[in-house]
Protein backbone atom coordinates (compact mmCIF):
# COMPACT_ATOMS: atom_id res chain seq x y z
CA UNK A 1 0.00 0.00 0.00
CA UNK A 2 2.90 2.35 0.66
CA UNK A 3 5.12 3.77 -2.04
CA UNK A 4 8.25 5.12 -0.39
CA UNK A 5 9.44 6.99 -3.45
CA UNK A 6 10.04 10.56 -2.26
CA UNK A 7 8.49 13.38 -4.27
CA UNK A 8 8.64 17.14 -4.20
CA UNK A 9 5.30 18.86 -4.65
CA UNK A 10 5.70 22.61 -4.89
CA UNK A 11 2.23 23.87 -3.86
CA UNK A 12 2.68 22.40 -0.37
CA UNK A 13 5.88 23.47 1.38
CA UNK A 14 8.29 23.54 -1.51
CA UNK A 15 11.23 22.32 0.56
CA UNK A 16 9.43 19.29 1.98
CA UNK A 17 10.13 15.85 0.57
CA UNK A 18 6.85 13.91 0.71
CA UNK A 19 6.34 10.16 0.65
CA UNK A 20 3.33 8.73 -1.14
CA UNK A 21 1.00 6.04 0.19
CA UNK A 22 -1.08 4.36 -2.50
CA UNK A 23 -4.59 3.58 -1.28
CA UNK A 24 -8.09 4.48 -2.33
CA UNK A 25 -10.11 7.29 -0.80
CA UNK A 26 -12.64 4.81 0.54
CA UNK A 27 -9.83 3.24 2.59
CA UNK A 28 -8.41 6.51 3.95
CA UNK A 29 -10.27 9.81 4.22
CA UNK A 30 -7.96 12.02 6.27
CA UNK A 31 -10.44 14.84 6.86
CA UNK A 32 -13.19 12.69 8.36
CA UNK A 33 -10.71 10.49 10.23
CA UNK A 34 -8.98 13.43 11.92
CA UNK A 35 -12.13 15.46 12.68
CA UNK A 36 -14.64 12.82 13.83
CA UNK A 37 -14.07 13.31 17.57
CA UNK A 38 -11.53 10.59 18.30
CA UNK A 39 -8.49 12.92 18.41
CA UNK A 40 -8.11 16.63 19.12
CA UNK A 41 -4.70 17.97 18.06
CA UNK A 42 -4.46 17.68 14.29
CA UNK A 43 -4.61 21.04 12.52
CA UNK A 44 -5.13 21.67 8.84
CA UNK A 45 -2.64 24.19 7.48
CA UNK A 46 -3.45 26.85 4.90
CA UNK A 47 -1.75 24.77 2.20
CA UNK A 48 -4.02 21.80 2.93
CA UNK A 49 -1.66 19.57 4.92
CA UNK A 50 -2.67 18.12 8.29
CA UNK A 51 -0.07 18.63 11.02
CA UNK A 52 0.03 16.75 14.32
CA UNK A 53 2.09 14.38 16.41
CA UNK A 54 2.24 10.66 17.10
CA UNK A 55 4.12 9.88 20.30
CA UNK A 56 7.62 11.37 20.08
CA UNK A 57 7.34 12.30 16.40
CA UNK A 58 5.57 15.09 14.54
CA UNK A 59 3.77 14.08 11.37
CA UNK A 60 2.32 15.72 8.28
CA UNK A 61 -0.45 14.12 6.23
CA UNK A 62 -1.79 15.50 2.97
CA UNK A 63 -4.61 14.30 0.74
CA UNK A 64 -5.15 16.81 -2.07
CA UNK A 65 -8.74 17.69 -2.89
CA UNK A 66 -10.12 15.24 -5.43
CA UNK A 67 -7.38 12.69 -4.76
CA UNK A 68 -8.92 9.20 -4.89
CA UNK A 69 -6.01 6.77 -4.88
CA UNK A 70 -3.24 8.02 -2.57
CA UNK A 71 -2.16 10.43 0.15
CA UNK A 72 1.19 11.95 1.13
CA UNK A 73 3.00 11.82 4.46
CA UNK A 74 6.20 12.67 6.31
CA UNK A 75 7.51 12.43 9.89
CA UNK A 76 9.78 14.74 11.93
CA UNK A 77 12.46 14.91 13.19
CA UNK A 78 13.08 11.32 12.04
CA UNK A 79 12.05 11.24 8.39
CA UNK A 80 10.27 8.48 6.46
CA UNK A 81 8.67 6.73 9.45
CA UNK A 82 6.05 4.74 7.54
CA UNK A 83 5.70 2.14 10.30
CA UNK A 84 4.59 4.94 12.66
CA UNK A 85 2.01 6.26 10.17
CA UNK A 86 0.74 2.80 9.23
CA UNK A 87 0.27 1.77 12.86
CA UNK A 88 -1.46 5.05 13.73
CA UNK A 89 -3.89 4.76 10.82
CA UNK A 90 -4.46 1.01 11.38
CA UNK A 91 -3.56 0.43 7.74
CA UNK A 92 -3.67 -3.34 8.20
CA UNK A 93 -7.46 -3.21 8.58
CA UNK A 94 -9.48 -3.60 5.37
CA UNK A 95 -12.10 -0.90 5.88
CA UNK A 96 -13.95 -1.47 2.62
CA UNK A 97 -14.51 -5.11 3.50
CA UNK A 98 -15.76 -4.17 6.96
CA UNK A 99 -18.21 -1.62 5.59
CA UNK A 100 -19.58 -4.19 3.14
CA UNK A 101 -20.12 -6.60 6.04
CA UNK A 102 -21.83 -3.90 8.12
CA UNK A 103 -24.21 -2.95 5.32
CA UNK A 104 -25.12 -6.59 4.78
CA UNK A 105 -25.70 -7.03 8.52
CA UNK A 106 -27.76 -3.85 8.90
CA UNK A 107 -29.08 -2.43 5.59
CA UNK A 108 -30.56 0.57 7.41
CA UNK A 109 -27.01 1.93 7.77
CA UNK A 110 -26.13 1.66 4.07
CA UNK A 111 -26.55 5.39 3.36
CA UNK A 112 -24.29 6.37 6.26
CA UNK A 113 -21.48 3.97 5.43
CA UNK A 114 -21.68 4.89 1.75
CA UNK A 115 -21.52 8.60 2.53
CA UNK A 116 -18.66 8.40 5.04
CA UNK A 117 -16.19 6.09 3.38
CA UNK A 118 -12.57 6.14 4.50
CA UNK A 119 -13.18 7.11 8.13
CA UNK A 120 -10.67 4.97 9.99
CA UNK A 121 -10.22 4.31 13.67
CA UNK A 122 -6.83 5.51 14.88
CA UNK A 123 -4.46 3.60 17.15
CA UNK A 124 -3.41 6.55 19.31
CA UNK A 125 -0.65 6.73 21.93
CA UNK A 126 -2.27 5.66 25.20
CA UNK A 127 -1.13 8.61 27.31
CA UNK A 128 -2.50 11.21 24.91
CA UNK A 129 -5.80 9.40 24.55
CA UNK A 130 -6.26 8.87 28.30
CA UNK A 131 -5.60 12.47 29.37
CA UNK A 132 -7.31 14.08 26.38
CA UNK A 133 -10.58 12.32 27.13
CA UNK A 134 -10.34 13.45 30.74
CA UNK A 135 -10.94 16.88 29.25
CA UNK A 136 -13.72 15.69 26.95
CA UNK A 137 -16.45 15.04 29.50
CA UNK A 138 -19.18 17.73 29.42
CA UNK A 139 -17.10 19.98 27.20
CA UNK A 140 -17.30 21.39 23.67
CA UNK A 141 -14.96 20.20 20.95
CA UNK A 142 -13.51 23.70 20.59
CA UNK A 143 -12.64 23.89 24.28
CA UNK A 144 -11.25 20.36 24.29
CA UNK A 145 -8.95 21.22 21.38
CA UNK A 146 -7.78 24.42 23.05
CA UNK A 147 -7.26 22.81 26.44
CA UNK A 148 -5.40 19.76 25.16
CA UNK A 149 -3.37 21.98 22.85
CA UNK A 150 -2.33 24.21 25.74
CA UNK A 151 -1.38 21.20 27.84
CA UNK A 152 0.97 20.08 25.08
CA UNK A 153 2.34 23.58 24.49
CA UNK A 154 3.18 24.15 28.16
CA UNK A 155 4.41 20.69 29.16
CA UNK A 156 5.31 18.93 25.90
CA UNK A 157 8.54 18.96 23.92
CA UNK A 158 8.77 20.73 20.55
CA UNK A 159 9.41 19.01 17.22
CA UNK A 160 10.51 21.21 14.30
CA UNK A 161 8.66 20.91 11.00
CA UNK A 162 8.57 23.04 7.83
CA UNK A 163 5.42 24.66 9.26
CA UNK A 164 7.11 25.50 12.57
CA UNK A 165 7.08 23.72 15.91
CA UNK A 166 4.65 20.95 16.75
CA UNK A 167 4.19 20.30 20.45
CA UNK A 168 4.44 16.65 21.37
CA UNK A 169 2.01 15.38 23.98
CA UNK A 170 3.52 15.49 27.48
CA UNK A 171 4.42 12.37 29.41
CA UNK A 172 2.61 11.11 32.47
CA UNK A 173 5.55 12.32 34.57
CA UNK A 174 5.24 15.86 33.17
CA UNK A 175 1.49 16.00 33.81
CA UNK A 176 1.94 14.59 37.33
CA UNK A 177 4.23 17.55 38.11
CA UNK A 178 2.09 20.15 36.34
CA UNK A 179 0.87 23.28 38.09
CA UNK A 180 -2.83 23.23 38.88
CA UNK A 181 -2.98 27.02 38.53
CA UNK A 182 -1.41 26.89 35.06
CA UNK A 183 -3.79 24.18 33.90
CA UNK A 184 -6.78 26.11 35.19
CA UNK A 185 -5.79 29.09 33.03
CA UNK A 186 -5.48 26.74 30.04
CA UNK A 187 -9.25 26.05 30.17
CA UNK A 188 -8.96 22.88 32.25
CA UNK A 189 -10.89 24.49 35.12
CA UNK A 190 -12.09 21.98 37.70
CA UNK A 191 -10.50 19.23 35.59
CA UNK A 192 -6.99 20.50 36.39
CA UNK A 193 -6.56 18.79 39.77
CA UNK A 194 -8.29 15.69 38.43
CA UNK A 195 -5.91 15.18 35.52
CA UNK A 196 -2.87 15.82 37.75
CA UNK A 197 -4.18 13.33 40.32
CA UNK A 198 -4.83 10.79 37.56
CA UNK A 199 -1.28 11.18 36.24
CA UNK A 200 0.16 10.63 39.71
CA UNK A 201 -1.82 7.40 40.11
CA UNK A 202 -0.76 6.15 36.67
CA UNK A 203 2.82 7.07 37.54
CA UNK A 204 2.60 4.94 40.68
CA UNK A 205 1.51 1.95 38.58
CA UNK A 206 4.90 1.99 36.91
CA UNK A 207 6.35 2.60 33.46
CA UNK A 208 4.50 0.64 30.83
CA UNK A 209 1.35 -0.06 32.83
CA UNK A 210 -0.92 1.79 30.42
CA UNK A 211 0.53 0.10 27.35
CA UNK A 212 0.25 -3.31 28.99
CA UNK A 213 -3.55 -2.92 29.11
CA UNK A 214 -3.66 -3.75 25.41
CA UNK A 215 -2.88 -7.36 26.29
CA UNK A 216 -5.90 -7.72 28.59
CA UNK A 217 -9.34 -8.94 27.49
CA UNK A 218 -11.84 -6.11 27.00
CA UNK A 219 -13.66 -6.49 30.32
CA UNK A 220 -10.46 -6.61 32.37
CA UNK A 221 -9.09 -3.63 30.49
CA UNK A 222 -12.32 -1.67 30.97
CA UNK A 223 -12.43 -2.55 34.68
CA UNK A 224 -8.81 -1.41 35.13
CA UNK A 225 -9.62 1.94 33.53
CA UNK A 226 -12.88 2.57 35.40
CA UNK A 227 -10.98 1.94 38.64
CA UNK A 228 -9.05 5.15 37.93
CA UNK A 229 -10.47 8.42 39.30
CA UNK A 230 -12.72 10.30 36.91
CA UNK A 231 -13.01 7.37 34.48
CA UNK A 232 -16.61 6.43 33.87
CA UNK A 233 -17.80 3.76 31.47
CA UNK A 234 -17.86 6.01 28.41
CA UNK A 235 -14.37 7.48 28.90
CA UNK A 236 -12.98 4.01 29.56
CA UNK A 237 -14.58 2.76 26.35
CA UNK A 238 -13.05 5.67 24.42
CA UNK A 239 -9.59 4.67 25.65
CA UNK A 240 -10.29 0.98 24.99
CA UNK A 241 -11.42 1.73 21.45
CA UNK A 242 -9.07 4.48 20.32
CA UNK A 243 -5.74 3.14 21.54
CA UNK A 244 -5.99 -0.32 23.11
CA UNK A 245 -7.34 -2.34 20.16
CA UNK A 246 -10.65 -3.17 21.88
CA UNK A 247 -12.58 -2.71 18.67
CA UNK A 248 -15.85 -3.97 20.08
CA UNK A 249 -15.93 -1.21 22.70
CA UNK A 250 -18.86 1.20 22.27
CA UNK A 251 -18.58 4.63 23.95
CA UNK A 252 -22.24 5.52 24.45
CA UNK A 253 -23.41 9.13 24.70
CA UNK A 254 -26.69 10.82 23.81
CA UNK A 255 -25.86 10.84 20.07
CA UNK A 256 -25.17 7.11 20.08
CA UNK A 257 -28.30 6.45 22.15
CA UNK A 258 -30.55 8.52 19.85
CA UNK A 259 -29.13 6.88 16.76
CA UNK A 260 -29.68 3.39 18.14
CA UNK A 261 -33.25 4.24 19.14
CA UNK A 262 -33.98 5.63 15.68
CA UNK A 263 -32.44 2.75 13.72
CA UNK A 264 -33.58 -0.17 15.82
CA UNK A 265 -36.10 0.79 18.56
CA UNK A 266 -35.45 -1.12 21.76
CA UNK A 267 -37.76 -1.82 24.62
CA UNK A 268 -37.38 0.05 27.89
CA UNK A 269 -34.32 2.08 26.93
CA UNK A 270 -35.74 5.37 28.11
CA UNK A 271 -33.89 8.65 27.57
CA UNK A 272 -31.27 8.44 30.32
CA UNK A 273 -28.03 6.48 30.19
CA UNK A 274 -28.35 4.20 33.19
CA UNK A 275 -25.75 1.40 33.42
CA UNK A 276 -28.36 -1.04 32.14
CA UNK A 277 -29.23 1.14 29.14
CA UNK A 278 -25.53 1.78 28.47
CA UNK A 279 -24.84 -1.95 28.31
CA UNK A 280 -27.93 -2.59 26.22
CA UNK A 281 -26.92 0.01 23.61
CA UNK A 282 -23.39 -1.39 23.40
CA UNK A 283 -24.74 -4.91 22.94
CA UNK A 284 -27.09 -3.74 20.19
CA UNK A 285 -24.10 -2.46 18.18
CA UNK A 286 -21.99 -5.55 18.82
CA UNK A 287 -24.81 -7.91 17.84
CA UNK A 288 -25.15 -6.16 14.49
CA UNK A 289 -21.58 -5.22 13.60
CA UNK A 290 -19.50 -7.89 15.30
CA UNK A 291 -15.90 -7.68 16.50
CA UNK A 292 -15.32 -4.30 14.81
CA UNK A 293 -18.52 -2.74 16.12
CA UNK A 294 -16.55 0.19 17.58
CA UNK A 295 -15.34 1.13 14.10
CA UNK A 296 -18.91 1.08 12.79
CA UNK A 297 -20.13 3.04 15.81
CA UNK A 298 -17.57 5.82 15.22
CA UNK A 299 -18.75 6.30 11.65
CA UNK A 300 -22.38 6.31 12.75
CA UNK A 301 -21.52 8.70 15.59
CA UNK A 302 -19.79 11.08 13.15
CA UNK A 303 -22.81 11.00 10.87
CA UNK A 304 -25.15 11.71 13.77
CA UNK A 305 -22.92 14.53 15.00
CA UNK A 306 -22.95 16.18 11.57
CA UNK A 307 -26.71 15.66 11.33
CA UNK A 308 -27.16 17.38 14.69
CA UNK A 309 -24.94 20.30 13.61
CA UNK A 310 -26.82 20.67 10.33
CA UNK A 311 -30.14 20.85 12.22
CA UNK A 312 -28.67 23.47 14.54
CA UNK A 313 -27.46 25.61 11.63
CA UNK A 314 -30.75 25.22 9.78
CA UNK A 315 -32.67 26.23 12.88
Amino acid sequence: MNNNSPINYLPVRANLRWNRADCTHDEVNLTSTLTCGQTFRWRRQQDGAWLGSIGCQAAALWQPDGCVDHFYWQTFPTADGWDLIAKYLNMGINLRQLQHQWIMAEPLTADVFTQHVGLRLLRQPVEECLYSFQCASCNTVTKIERSVGELARVYGAAAMTPWGNVWLFPTTNSIAHASEAVLRTALWGYRAPRVISLAKIVQERGVGWLNELVDLPYKECHDALTALPGMGAKLADCVCLFCLDKWGAIPVDTHVLQLAQRLWPMKQTGSSLTPRVYAQIGDSYRQRFGAFAGWAQQILFYSELRRSRDRSVAG
